[in-house]
């Protein structure tokens, strides 16, 4: 592994780990900014947290495969679901829940311990960004009114943008 890999993947492992420690120490006591709790009465607490787990592991490992001539990518629906987790779940659990589904889906895969480490620092960072973005700007049980939607799509924005910096810095440094 080349010596700036692995000073990346560290530095995006630290910075992950802040992160997402700052972002539940704010938003700590923070509850969902929306609920199904009204049209699915048994969907809340550990069992929302489980489904939505599963949901999410779910969206990352099933995938479409698209060929741009030689080169190829997969698509999933893991950013969808991380959007779900953090619009239902409370900050903290919406905080982890993407953290380890990444990492079951790494596991199930068996991709190797640096890629693991890699995707779920990656994860981590970008999803402590998004929550921090979503619960400052939208009220907790808010639902989908226009504010939570914007909310929701800044948060987006920004984790699929630090998902791509890192992932570029990556090609960077493999000569990709």
């Amino acid at each position: 592994m080349p010596n700036g890999l692995r000073r990346l993947v560290v530095s995006l492992a630290v910075a992950g780990l802040l992160l997402q420690v700052g972002a539940g120490l704010l938003f700590s006591s923070a509850g969902p900014i929306a609920s199904v709790e009204n049209r699915l009465h048994w969907a809340h607490g550990p069992l929302l947290l489980v489904l939505l787990l599963a949901l999410t592991v779910a969206g990352d490992l099933v995938s479409v495969r698209v060929r741009h001539g030689e080169e190829s990518e997969e698509l999933t629906l893991f950013e969808a679901a991380v959007v779900i987790d953090v619009l239902l779940l409370p900050a903290v659990p919406a905080l982890i829940v993407p953290v380890l589904a990444s990492v079951l889906c790494s596991v199930v895969r068996r991709r190797e311990l640096v890629k693991t480490v890699f995707n779920a620092a990656n994860l981590a960072a970008a999803t402590a960004v998004f929550v921090v973005l979503v619960h400052s700007l939208a009220t907790a049980g808010s639902g989908l009114s226009g504010r939570t939607v914007l909310a929701l799509v800044l948060g987006t924005l920004a984790f699929t943008s630090i998902n791509l910096v890192a992932l570029s810095r990556v090609y960077g440094l493999l000569g990709g």
